[in-house]
């Protein structure tokens, strides 16, 4: 390697450090302010970087958001697809997802605290909606198939029982971030671990077993 491509190898190193720092900066402020009350100085003061370096690397803070939305989005995503990929029980794959959302809660409070606040709670920005609208559809399309495939019973539309199914862990995730659920930090995992069996329990019962011996109409 010569020495210009050695320094372009540096340069590029040091401004993938930088906003990566700038990227976690900002899904902490963004998180705790919320997005109207968050300004890039705020973000910038976080990063421990200078103001225009920010505008530099992102351009806006409407930008920043975009990508981090995009990005949590993707990981969320290729989780949900890895897991229908596998050869199990549809509810097994139900829970499976919202272990994944509880753990994401244990590895990094600040991304749940993101979701609820800016995407479910209170979408302020256009492409929040459409981001919400990509989860929940890659999650009625288990449901679709796990009827089809009779390993869900429920006479539930697919649309309502993943609205039901996800706003079930929405709200139990909302009142951890929003303290509604007292959780202390020494205890967390323990309380983490009885929202995970009891979104079991819920689907294990009331999506399955429990209503194969209701006649209910769909037309009702």
């Amino acid at each position: 390697m010569n020495i210009e491509s050695s320094l372009n190898s540096n340069t590029t190193q040091k401004r993938q450090i930088s906003e990566r720092k700038i990227f976690q900066a900002a899904i902490k402020v963004i998180a705790e302010q919320g997005y109207h009350n968050t300004r890039i100085s705020d973000i910038a003061k976080e990063a421990g970087v200078a103001y225009g370096l920010v505008y530099h690397y992102f351009g806006s803070k409407e930008n920043i958001m975009f990508i981090i939305l995009d990005e949590v989005t993707k990981k969320f995503s290729e989780k949900i697809e890895k897991i229908d990929s596998e050869n199990i029980h549809t509810l097994e794959k139900l829970a499976r997802i919202s272990d994944y959302m509880f753990d994401t809660y244990l590895a990094s409070k600040e991304i749940i605290q993101l979701l609820v606040r800016e995407i479910i709670k209170e979408p302020n920005i256009n492409k929040d909606k459409l981001i919400a609208e990509r989860i929940l559809d890659k999650i009625s399309y288990i449901i679709e198939n796990g009827k089809r495939k009779k390993e869900i019973y429920s006479f539930i539309e697919p649309k309502i029982l993943t609205l039901v199914f996800f706003g079930s862990i929405q709200m139990l995730l909302t009142s951890l971030v929003t303290n509604y659920y007292p959780i202390e930090e020494n205890n967390k995992t323990q309380v983490i671990k009885k929202f995970k069996k009891q979104i079991r329990g819920m689907l294990y019962k009331d999506m399955d077993k429990s209503l194969k011996s209701f006649s209910f109409s769909a037309d009702v």
